[in-house]
């Protein structure tokens, strides 16, 4: 409540395919092709404008795709195409909003519609955690980390 007023920002193979949700079709990071480094700059500058207190960008979305460099999954910038390699979302729009004295917040989905290893324990273990705790210790300190109930009927 002491925030106010922040936005979300989401970004992510969908940008390039043209599509709302990235599950129901072989993942594939190569439609992930940034020809450029995304200007995470303009977008929380845009938010600052706004009057936004805070910002939380989406790191991975129910498709699994993460969008920073992460060997939790192959489904990262690491193996997109364009610069992708060079993109850690996360950190770009951390960094913006210190710039302005904003508020950073990371989403991570729960569900991972990619992932042969979705609603096991392993997948806790070896996956979610890992991604958690990377962006909990990265990027600087949040004041948000926003999960959502979607689970894709298996979690």
């Amino acid at each position: 409540m002491e925030t106010e007023f922040y936005g979300f920002s989401h970004y992510g193979p969908n940008t390039f395919v043209g599509t709302e949700w990235g599950n129901n079709r072989k993942p594939n990071p190569k439609e992930y092709a940034p020809q450029t480094i995304p200007d995470c700059d303009q977008w929380v500058e845009a938010m600052h404008s706004a009057g936004m207190k805070g910002a939380v960008v989406i790191c991975k979305h129910h498709d699994g795709f993460c969008l920073w460099p992460t060997e939790s999954t192959d489904f990262s910038v690491l193996n997109g195409a364009g610069v992708s390699a060079q993109v850690d979302i996360p950190l770009l729009f951390s960094e913006a909003c210190r710039a302005r004295n904003m508020k950073f917040g990371v989403y991570l989905s729960p569900w991972d519609a990619s992932n042969e290893h979705y609603a096991t324990s392993t997948y806790v273990t070896d996956v979610f955690l890992k991604q958690i705790t990377a962006l909990c210790t990265n990027d600087g300190a949040l004041f948000e980390i926003w999960f959502d109930g979607a689970n894709g009927g298996q979690g």
